[in-house]
């Protein structure tokens, strides 16, 4: 025999697990990393294609608070000024 205990078999079987769990995990990593990469170039090709954009301008609710771009539509609420 080649003088392997049970408790030194399940030793090398528990270490290749480790081993293989740890390579599956750094591919999942590399392909999260490689799509999120993917999604930011398309992202910038997206931002460059549509050109600069124009400001929008806001002005503070006096019934809320909140900015609010001026050309907007009414919220609902019966004292928003933004009533047409």
């Amino acid at each position: 025999m080649l003088g392997l205990s049970f408790g030194k078999i399940v030793l090398l079987v528990l270490l290749a697990l480790a081993v293989w769990t740890y390579f599956r995990y750094r591919a999942r990593v590399r392909l999260i990393r490689e799509a999120f990469r993917e999604m930011q170039r398309q992202a910038e090709q997206q931002a460059r294609q549509s050109g600069p954009r124009e400001p929008v301008s806001l002005r503070e609710c006096p019934v809320c608070g909140a900015y609010i771009a001026a050309d907007a539509a009414p919220c609902g609420r019966p004292e928003c000024p933004q009533r047409r």
